[in-house]
């Protein structure tokens, strides 16, 4: 923890460097500013509108890859990373630093470090992703054919309403062997709003909100070697399909109440540990016998109308710890 923590004070240290001697600096290609006004579209077939993108690195249909590059920029709505129309970068050891709070609304990231839309890809190997800002996400991801994936970063934001990613509209997310911190308020490690997420071998940290906020959309989230302290957050607009495997945990109940938003796979290997009753759609369990379960006395109720659970023949079952996976009646 403290050598995480030391590694954010200087990602901070060397973007207010690099931003006082260079102003908006990299290392790499010459930035180009977005066109004032993209559109993105979303995987429902909806539009959704996105102004004011600029990045101090703007990959536009291009392909490059990159080593040991410094992207950094304090200004407000400015990204430090952005990709879009096909846009696809690959970095490697790379060091991206957002500082500034947004002016304005800032849902569609347009004050995060790194924004990929309309096609956008990024590849990172290594490196840091570190914001301090208001509405400074670390990355928003948004579009059915907008993608990252990330071995080996460490990601971490310090501002209110500052996610470490944000997923939106079919977005396809696969993080392994790093690191998501957040600190400041409204913050969660991921923002699902329709996206779907892949962490593998991931360490997830949040000071002042819920690791996981699923706000809208059908979100899709798989731990594989993960483990979650806090259950994720659903809103009454979104649904969240929700898969462990290879040893991962969640500890906590989400869906307390009808109608349920959220879907619950697990292999063998992994557990689910509750603290409240659960309602899902779907409940499907490797273990046939349901000894990962640790139900602390509170019931799973699933759907029996759900052609998934049809395996479960609309009957009661008996769970470790005095509760029960249980139809809905």
């Amino acid at each position: 923890m403290k050598q995480e923590i030391l590694k954010r004070i200087g990602a901070i240290l060397a973007a207010a460097v690099l931003i006082f001697v260079f102003g908006c600096t990299k290392s790499a290609p010459v930035s180009q500013p977005a066109a004032d006004q993209q559109t993105a579209q979303s995987d429902s077939g909806e539009s959704a509108e996105f102004t004011g993108y600029n990045g101090v690195y703007h990959a536009d249909g291009t392909n490059e890859t990159v080593e040991n590059a410094s992207y950094a920029t304090s200004a407000a709505n400015e990204n430090a990373v952005l990709l879009n129309n096909g846009g696809i970068l690959t970095l490697s050891n790379a060091d991206i630093n957002k500082l500034g709070d947004a002016e304005g609304d800032f849902a569609d990231g347009r004050n995060a470090a790194i924004v990929a839309v309309k096609g956008g890809a990024l590849t990172m190997n290594g490196g840091s992703v570190t914001t301090n800002g208001l509405g400074a996400y670390g990355l928003f991801i948004s579009g059915g054919d907008a993608s990252f994936v990330g071995d080996g970063t460490y990601l971490s934001t310090s501002g209110a309403s500052s996610a470490g990613i944000a997923a939106a509209d079919g977005a396809a997310v696969v993080f392994s062997n790093g690191t998501i911190a957040t600190e400041g308020e409204n913050s969660p490690c991921l923002l699902l709003s329709g996206g779907g997420v892949t962490l593998v071998n991931m360490k997830l940290s949040s000071k002042s909100a819920a690791l996981v906020y699923a706000p809208s959309g059908d979100g899709r989230l798989m731990l594989d070697g993960t483990s979650l302290a806090v259950a994720p957050v659903i809103d009454e607009s979104a649904t969240l399909w929700l898969e462990l495997k290879n040893k991962s945990s969640l500890i906590g109940t989400f869906g307390e109440s009808l109608p349920a938003r959220a879907s619950v796979s697990l292999d063998a290997t992994s557990t689910w540990t509750l603290d409240a009753d659960a309602y899902v759609t779907v409940f499907l369990n490797a273990d046939a016998a349901n000894a990962n379960i640790v139900s602390n006395g509170f019931t799973i109720y699933y759907d029996s109308n759900a052609p998934e659970n049809e395996p479960l023949g609309s009957q009661s079952y008996p769970l470790p710890g005095g509760g029960y996976l249980s139809p809905l009646i």
